[in-house]
């Protein structure tokens, strides 16, 4: 196979830019498949069009990388939108970790921290039917005593009092 090209159509006027492009390419690195030792027809023909340089920037190709960078860069943001939520969800955890006495310090898993506020909670809910229970038998045993009060309090037209 021969490796180098020569062009005599371009030999005239040549720059650093072409003479780049009629370096010899090695085909044992090439990572496609689609691209084969070119055979030129005609030394007249334009060099660009059998270089792979050339054939990789399509505009399909341009918009395919485009759309896999948009594609990597929406997947990066929902990546970090995701691990902020987990976060957050992490720092809710914590917070009631510390809110809860029998947790505190305590190393437990999410679901036994949740069953943990729940027994919390019923018996906070409990604790203040007993409360209140108590509270409204505390009213009615006031209101009787004020009662008593004002019948001790008040002249009694009884037969059995004594007045002076």
């Amino acid at each position: 196979m021969n490796d180098t090209y020569f062009f005599p159509a371009y030999s005239e006027k040549m720059n650093d830019y072409d003479a780049y492009l009629l370096q010899p390419i090695d085909y044992q690195y090439m990572t496609t498949n689609l691209l084969q030792p070119v055979v030129v027809a005609s030394q007249t023909e334009r060099v660009d069009k059998y270089l792979p340089e050339f054939h990789q920037y399509s505009k399909e190709t341009y918009e395919k990388k485009r759309n896999k960078k948009e594609m990597v860069s929406r997947r990066r943001v929902h990546i970090q939108s995701e691990q902020r939520r987990r976060a957050q969800i992490k720092d809710g955890f914590d917070a009631l970790r510390e809110h809860l006495p029998a947790c505190v310090g305590k190393k437990m898993s999410k679901v036994a921290l949740l069953h943990s506020t729940v027994q919390h909670l019923q018996h906070f809910e409990k604790s203040q039917r007993t409360i209140k229970l108590e509270l409204q038998r505390l009213i009615e045993d006031n209101e009787k005593l004020k009662a008593q009060l004002n019948m001790i309090q008040t002249p009694s037209l009884s037969p059995f009092c004594d007045y002076k």
